[in-house]
């Protein structure tokens, strides 16, 4: 910062990154408690010093992630040769003892923190950071940051520097932020930094690093995969089934592929799609997600600040919008969906929305689509590939207490839902009220299984987007082959003795437990 202070006066700098800033430093008990731990301890460097500075730093630097990642690639190190357990161990303490006195010796440390860590962040007096309000700076922050409060630095550093600096905040981030799963390049070039112009959020879209992605579907999907047990099904041209994705077709740059599903109650099954499509295809449909998940994100962008599902990982609550851009979803409305096309993506669409996540006892698993189907008129437009995915499972999951209706039917609460649904912004393109209220409901433990099927690829190639008729027949098309696939699952599934929730989903679970695989069910024939 002392650097970035003398080169904005000189007109030598750009713009500055700040990753989990020291400038709140002077805010910690460090510049107190490491100035009398490195005393007390400075001869004691074969056991204690190394013992408590291990300790302070796995307990403040590494996210419980990291930290597990560490410790299960430890112990594969020390299982790798059983018979060594004992001498590896002994290495491995000896390796962490000799690497925290050569990185971090007492001395070393003391200096670090009374002569940089405390001097330099008083330096950055709030009259001289306010010198830099004219420099385009992006603030980078880990809010699971343990070492420095840099989740309110960050707001901070913002109010100081106004308008020109981009609060990037990481809800999972720790202080050790970037690890692999940011990627700061990309950070930066993204960033007003190096950008004159906003970030598309459709055309400029890519996936977060490897590692984060990795993380997202392990945090995000990986225990209600484990608890669902979901089974994926496609199918090809010819119609013949198989128990994978193997005949789901991948975009090819020359035209988009279109997948069409009926929305599940509650929706929560999103991320079991997509999570399956990238690991066995490589690829991410992106969503097109209702108006609410994206308020936040509107709210945020408004301030200069934004929440990320890469790298620090999406988490609940302020990180929710993440959860769903992350995979790349953008606010569903008609020039979203035609820029998707456009640029030959492939694009997740539930015709249905709201009126089927919230749908009522005797609806499950019905389609509530807008009469139009103008979404056929945009696929042909750019030739799009059409697949629908039924899904099953997700209604069995919960017992509803009260449907939207019987809530709506209320005296007195029932006018006041009606009243806060109609401020909710609608994702209806054809203007159609959309009844934004959630039925009540507790979800069953464990969930049923979820099953999922692919329906074989409906071309639009050859049909003429301005031929309302081609279009309306297409339509009717793939809503009659979502409707046979929803129908071939109800009915497979019923063979399944694993299929249900509660009592049957904990055998299940004890099955897979027991012999290490999913246990056996709705299998590819049964779909043909």
């Amino acid at each position: 910062m002392s650097v970035a202070f003398s080169a904005h006066r000189e007109g030598r700098l750009r713009g500055l990154v700040l990753v989990n800033p020291a400038t709140s430093f002077s805010h910690t008990g460090w510049g107190v408690a490491v100035p009398l731990l490195t005393t007390l301890l400075r001869a004691r460097t074969e056991v204690a010093y190394p013992l408590v500075a291990s300790a302070i730093l796995g307990l403040t630097v590494p996210s419980f992630y990291q930290s597990r990642k560490l410790a299960s690639s430890a112990l594969e190190g020390l299982l790798s040769d059983p018979a060594k357990i004992l001498s590896n161990s002994n290495d491995l303490v000896l390796k962490a003892r000799d690497g925290i006195n050569a990185l971090l010796a007492p001395d070393t440390l003391k200096f670090r923190v009374g002569q940089l860590l405390t001097a330099g962040s008083d330096v950055c007096a709030e009259s001289r950071v306010k010198r830099l309000s004219s420099l385009k700076t992006l603030v980078m922050a880990g809010e699971q940051d343990k070492l420095l409060p840099s989740a309110s630095e960050g707001r901070r550093l913002k109010s100081l520097l106004g308008p020109n600096c981009t609060l990037a905040s990481f809800p999972k981030g720790s202080h050790l932020l970037l690890d692999g799963q940011v990627n700061l390049t990309s950070q930066i070039l993204s960033s007003p930094i190096m950008r004159s112009k906003p970030l598309d959020p459709v055309r400029d879209f890519s996936l977060p690093p490897q590692e984060a992605v990795e993380r997202i579907i392990d945090e995000q999907v990986g225990s209600f995969r484990r608890l669902a047990s979901p089974l994926f099904f496609s199918t090809n041209p010819s119609g013949s089934v198989v128990g994978s994705l193997n005949y789901l077709p991948s975009p090819s740059g020359s035209r988009p592929i279109l997948i069409v599903g009926n929305h599940q109650f509650g929706g929560l099954d999103l991320g079991l799609v997509v999570a399956e499509t990238l690991e066995a295809r490589g690829f991410a449909p992106r969503g097109l997600a209702h108006p609410v998940i994206f308020g936040a994100g509107r709210k945020n962008a408004a301030n200069g600040t934004s929440s990320f599902g890469g790298g620090g990982g999406a988490g609940g609550g302020k990180g929710q919008v993440s959860q769903f851009k992350a995979f790349g979803a953008v606010e569903v409305s008609p020039r979203s969906f035609y820029t998707l096309m456009e640029e030959n993506q492939a694009t997740l669409l539930f015709p249905g929305g709201v009126r089927e996540v919230f749908h009522g006892p005797g609806e499950e698993y019905k389609l509530f689509w807008p009469s139009d189907g103008d979404f056929v008129r945009t696929a042909a437009k750019f030739n799009a590939t059409i697949v629908t995915l039924a899904g099953v499972g997700a209604y069995e999951s919960s017992k509803v207490l009260a449907s939207q209706q019987q809530l709506l039917g209320l005296p007195f609460l029932g006018e006041k839902l009606r009243e806060n649904s109609a401020k909710v912004p609608s994702a209806r393109g054809d203007g159609s009220e959309e009844v934004f209220v959630p039925p009540v409901s507790v979800p069953k433990f464990p969930p049923a299984r979820h099953y999922f099927l692919f329906g074989r690829p409906l071309e639009t190639e050859g049909i003429d987007y301005r031929d309302r008729e081609a279009c309306r027949a297409m339509f009717e098309e793939v809503k009659a082959d979502l409707e046979r696939g929803l129908g071939k699952l109800l009915e497979a599934r019923k063979g399944d003795v694993n299929s249900g929730a509660g009592k049957e989903g904990r055998r299940r679970l004890l099955v897979e437990a027991l012999e290490g695989v999913k246990a056996p069910g709705v299998e590819a024939k049964d779909l043909m």
